[in-house]
């Protein structure tokens, strides 16, 4: 069954600019919010702000296109699965 994602754009309280996502399962929704964990400390990855993964909701911060990429040496984050 194809999936597709829903996305929305809001300011949250703090004024700061986020959105809405909202994927196809819950299942999706955790998968999605652990891989963005594992990227966090990196900078590499959007932010995720809060979410209700009972319903499959992500808040995330807003990215806009040709937002710069941090400089410098990524590494891998801890809970990335290896395939060696």
């Amino acid at each position: 069954m194809p999936t597709v994602d829903v996305g929305q754009r809001l300011r949250a309280a703090t004024g700061e600019e986020v959105v809405v996502k909202l994927a196809a399962t819950p299942e999706e929704a955790r998968a999605e919010a652990a891989a963005l964990a594992g990227w966090r400390q990196t900078g590499a990855a959007v932010r995720l702000v809060d979410a209700d993964l009972s319903c499959g909701a992500l808040l995330l911060e807003r990215v806009r296109p040709g937002t710069p990429l941090p400089t410098g040496t990524i590494q891998r984050p801890l809970t990335w699965p290896r395939t060696s």
